[in-house]
């Protein structure tokens, strides 16, 4: 569930730098991607979460 959220919002912000300012979610979520493991950190908490969604 969260990996569709997150792929949304880093495609938004790669689209233009004023989509995605630095310290902003998408911006980081965009940077956070870049880096191996391509997972953020928004997506390892989802995983390791009660729901694992």
């Amino acid at each position: 569930m969260v990996s569709p959220i997150v792929e949304a919002m880093a495609t938004q912000a790669a689209r233009h730098s004023a989509n995605g300012p630095r310290y902003s979610v998408g911006g980081e979520l965009l940077r956070e991607r870049g880096n191996l493991p391509r997972r953020t950190r928004m997506e390892e908490a989802a995983l390791s979460s009660r729901w694992r969604s």
